[in-house]
């Protein structure tokens, strides 16, 4: 296994890490509180106040409470993961950069998908079912029960916004 270090720091605080005795010292047990410990980072970056621990919850409370736009709340969990599995995957090619012959392994499974059509390497941005297919269940639940529903459905580089009005005939609660 190659070594591999990090520069973390500035001034008097600079340092090298070795992440090969980092991970040696986590254990293999650690790879849930590792994904905790991420999100819970992630989350202070998007609001360095907040004592929640969930991406989703932050990008609930982000979204809802403090009037965030979809482009400054945290990613999904899903969204999340599958970024680091793209992390992991390049530090893995850099970690044997040094190697003369590389044999890097295939990027299937480490948030990449090869497209049988083209046969070209595209990011898997989630495993998660399409906003607009999830909610399609819901309006015709809605419809269903003489409710008319409009729906707007703005997507901007990946991301969903859906809104939902509901008139409700004159006598009916929701």
């Amino acid at each position: 296994m190659a070594a591999i270090w990090v520069a973390f720091g500035t001034g008097k605080n600079f340092m090298y890490l070795d992440i090969n005795a980092i991970c040696y010292a986590l254990g293999k047990d650690s790879e849930l509180q590792g994904i905790q410990l991420l999100e819970r980072f992630t989350v202070i970056i998007y609001n360095k106040k907040s004592n929640l621990d969930s991406v989703n919850e932050a990008r609930r409370e982000l979204f809802s409470q403090k009037n965030r736009t979809m482009e400054n709340i945290p990613p999904t969990q899903e969204a999340l993961l599958q970024h680091t599995l793209r992390a992991v995957y390049q530090a893995g090619i850099w970690a044997t950069s040094d190697h003369c012959e590389q044999k890097p392994p295939t990027s299937e499974g480490f948030g990449w998908t090869l497209e049988s059509a083209t046969k070209t390497w595209r990011p898997v941005c989630s495993n998660l079912p399409v906003a607009s297919q999830a909610c399609s269940g819901l309006i015709k639940w809605l419809q269903k029960r003489h409710v008319h529903v409009w729906r707007t459905m703005l997507m901007q580089e990946g991301a969903v916004e859906v809104h939902i009005t509901l008139q409700l005939p004159i006598g009916e609660v929701a």
